[in-house]
């Protein structure tokens, strides 16, 4: 996710519900692992997270299958 440096600006909650903006997913798995302060990973466009990505991310992972 491209978020601000401030943690408490990452999610914004109301009693209206939950509001996560630009927010898009991608997979680490099989990357070379890194020992670095900052890295910078770009997510594909049509990765958006939502509800929708979020339950079939969740369906994947119960499965035991590769994201």
């Amino acid at each position: 996710m491209d978020v601000p440096d401030n943690v408490d600006d990452w999610i914004k909650l109301a009693d209206e519900g939950t509001l996560l903006s630009n927010n898009y997913w991608m997979t680490c798995e099989g990357l070379p692992e890194r020992n670095e302060e900052t890295i910078t990973i770009s997510a594909p466009v049509e990765h958006v997270f939502d509800d929708a990505a979020l339950c079939e991310i969740m369906e994947k992972v119960k499965g035991g299958m590769p994201l």
